[in-house]
C-alpha cells in the first residue's frame, strides 16, 4: 500500500483514535456518490447531504473531522449554511472544504477555507482532505 493510499487515523480528544469522519455536502448525487465512495475506500466515516439545511441535520447529531462543501445548492446553498452553522454553533472547530466549479470565489472564501476546484483528480482530492485533517489535529 502506497503512502498516499493508507486510511488515516485522526486523534480524537481522549487520546484515543478514530476512522477520520467527513460530512460531504453537494445536491448532486452522482457526485455525492462517487466522493463517499473514494472516501469509505480511504478508510474513512462518511456522511452525506443534499443541500445546507440536511447538512445542519447531520451537524446536530454527528460531528465530523472535516466538512466538503458545495457551494451552490438548492434550498440551502454553501454560503447560507456556512452562515447558518456560525450561527447556530454547530461544529465551529471543524475545518471547511470549499469544493467549486466556479472560478470566481469570495475572497472571504479563500481566506477562510481550502478551496478546491472540480472537477479534481482524486490524488489531489485525498492530499488536500488529509492536509485539512493533519492542519486540525
Amino acid at each position: 500500500m502506497t503512502p498516499a493510499a493508507q486510511p488515516l487515523v485522526a486523534a480524537q480528544p481522549h487520546g484515543g483514535a478514530h476512522q477520520p469522519r467527513v460530512l460531504v455536502v453537494d445536491d448532486e448525487p452522482g457526485i455525492r456518490n462517487l466522493v463517499v465512495d473514494i472516501l469509505r475506500d480511504e478508510g474513512y466515516e462518511t456522511r452525506d447531504a443534499e443541500d445546507g439545511l440536511s447538512a445542519l441535520d447531520v451537524l446536530r447529531a454527528w460531528t465530523p473531522d472535516v466538512i466538503l462543501l458545495d457551494l451552490s445548492m438548492p434550498r440551502m446553498n454553501g454560503w447560507q449554511f456556512l452562515e447558518a452553522r456560525r450561527e447556530q454553533g454547530l461544529a465551529p472547530h471543524v475545518p471547511v472544504i470549499v469544493v467549486s466549479a466556479s472560478r470566481h470565489i469570495d475572497r472571504r472564501v479563500l481566506e477562510q477555507h481550502t478551496v478546491l476546484a472540480k472537477p479534481f483528480e482524486v490524488e489531489g482530492f485525498l492530499r488536500t482532505v488529509r492536509n485539512s485533517l493533519e492542519a486540525s489535529a
